[in-house]
């Protein structure tokens, strides 16, 4: 009997282990959503000149492990940061020369998500720029008395582009914005009681400065007493519940508020330091039945106050109720050409987790946020009709297409005087995974514009020239990537480049994993 119960106990024990290491790996497995990647800095279509800031902005809906710069389809920076920058010299290019940036962001499961790349040329010489930028400061005004967290706020153009503005208090530099908005959040509790001057200066990336109208504010340090005010506005008290629940806070205070808190239970669940005050709960995390939830707001003298707590009830039946989903725009039997914002409405009993956008039955974009629309450049599209509908998630996983709506793109322009656009249709994405075992060559698509008079198609592996075709018989190329020599499991990139007739260009680039 007791060597029957040894291995009953052996059993259950083998049992639960194996139960833990299934459900510890169900979150790696279930995130397949890539990391959201722009370029912020230059922009698309921009001159440039001597040292020029790339900036690159990251965001997952885990955690993004590394983001890569590129220039050319070359890899020119690494970083382990959401926020990257990296100083790209061209000093040493031809004038006049397009070069196309772009980036590419890797989570914690090695998803890749790939950034729209960007055009800039190189100007100098005789097509030097010596306009200088228009600058000047919008928040404070002068003459204003402020104290606790003063947000310094200014507005600079140029006929070409602003590349920084750096702001002035006292006459010393305090900061250096690279991007929009081009703000500054000023302390004033180290500062001294009395009249402080505030002044902006901007570059466009020609060097070309101008400094706005120096302001005076006076700042007063006399100690604030008063508590702000803050009250949760989402969800409302007596509520039922379930999935992801948008709590919402409404915070004012007589200076500033600097963050608010948000508890569930008694517990500090998360701290938002800038509006708007929100936090998404995952109600499923918690046991059914009745939860209290209230916020604390701070402001710059940590004054506090706590909103009136509200209860909720949760309900953790399982949600089986799908989302609904329209498409608003564009109208089914539409006439459309140049680009086209498709723009769905989708509404859901518990929340929304995303919407697709497909085109022709292929996934042209994922939204994970309202408002749910996509741009849909229709230049690469061929003259004729083509299908469009949209599908929307919960975070239980239901989903639902929308009708699916009929449109009739129409190339107005005459041929040859539509820009040169390019596009990998094949991979569909960055990231994708391919084996030598498998396969020996990797069949890379591009597809054009159909009225471009395309003068050369160049092809590029990891940044070295392999192939230039001027086979412009149609708009759709196809180059078979022989991947004999790749199998190590690193990035490869793969970077295509157009030249129409009058050798305007324009680029694409997918990122790809090759394993032995």
């Amino acid at each position: 009997m007791k060597r029957i119960n040894y291995h009953l106990l052996v059993l259950f024990i083998i049992s639960i282990l194996s139960l833990s290491l299934i459900i510890n790996c169900i979150p790696d497995l279930a995130d397949i959503d890539p990391p959201v990647v722009n370029i912020v800095h230059p922009a698309d279509g921009t001159n440039v000149n001597g040292t020029v800031p790339i900036v690159v902005s990251a965001s997952d809906n885990d955690k993004v492990k590394e983001v890569q710069i590129f220039v050319d389809g070359i890899r020119v920076a690494t970083s382990g940061k959401n926020f990257v920058s990296y100083s790209w010299e061209t000093i040493t290019i031809a004038d006049n020369l397009e070069h196309y940036i772009s980036a590419i962001a890797i989570d914690e499961t090695d998803n890749i998500g790939s950034s729209p790349v960007v055009s800039v040329t190189v100007i100098r010489g005789n097509n030097q720029d010596n306009t200088d930028p228009e600058v000047e400061i919008l928040n404070p005004v002068g003459g204003q008395i402020v104290m606790g967290d003063v947000n310094i706020v200014a507005e600079a153009s140029d006929d070409n582009e602003v590349e920084r503005v750096e702001f002035y208090i006292d006459g010393l530099l305090e900061e250096t914005v690279l991007a929009r908005p081009f703000d500054y959040l000023w302390k004033t509790t180290s500062a001294d009681t009395g009249d402080h001057t505030i002044f902006a200066r901007a570059y466009d990336t020609n060097a070309n400065t101008a400094a706005s109208a120096t302001i005076t504010v006076t700042v007063d340090t006399i100690l604030d007493n008063t508590p702000p005010v803050v009250n949760i506005v989402n969800p409302i008290n007596g509520q039922t519940v379930s999935g992801n629940v948008n709590i919402v806070a409404d915070a004012t205070d007589n200076n500033q508020v600097s963050k608010v808190e948000f508890y569930i239970d008694g517990l500090l669940e998360t701290t938002v330091t800038a509006p708007p005050y929100n936090y998404t709960w995952n109600s499923n995390q918690v046991n059914a039945g009745i939860h209290n939830i209230f916020a604390r707001a701070y402001d710059p003298n940590n004054n506090t106050a706590i909103s009136p707590a509200i209860t909720v009830t949760v309900d953790t039946t399982i949600d089986n109720t799908p989302p609904v989903v329209a498409i608003l725009n564009p109208l089914d039997g539409q006439t459309v050409s140049g680009t086209v914002n498709i723009v769905a409405e989708a509404t859901d009993n518990v929340s929304l987790q995303k919407v697709e956008f497909y085109i022709d039955g292929m996934l042209e974009s994922t939204v994970p946020n309202p408002p749910f629309d996509y741009l849909w450049s229709t230049t690469l599209a061929d003259t004729g009709t083509h299908t469009i509908f949209a599908r929307a998630y919960d975070p239980s996983n239901n989903s639902t297409a929308s009708a699916t709506i009929t449109v009739i793109v129409v190339q107005t322009a005459l041929m040859g005087n539509i820009d040169p656009k390019i596009k990998i249709i094949n991979p569909s994405r960055s990231g994708l995974i391919f084996s030598k075992t498998e396969i020996t060559s990797i069949p890379i698509e591009v597809k054009i514009p159909k009225y471009t008079r395309v003068q050369k198609i160049e092809f590029y592996i990891d940044g070295d020239l392999q192939e230039v075709t001027t086979n412009a018989n149609n708009n759709n190329f196809i180059y078979n990537w022989n991947i004999e020599d790749y199998g190590d499991g690193l990035l490869h990139t793969f970077f295509v480049k157009v030249f129409d007739e009058s050798l305007k260009s324009n680029a694409d680039m997918v990122v790809v994993r090759i394993y032995p």
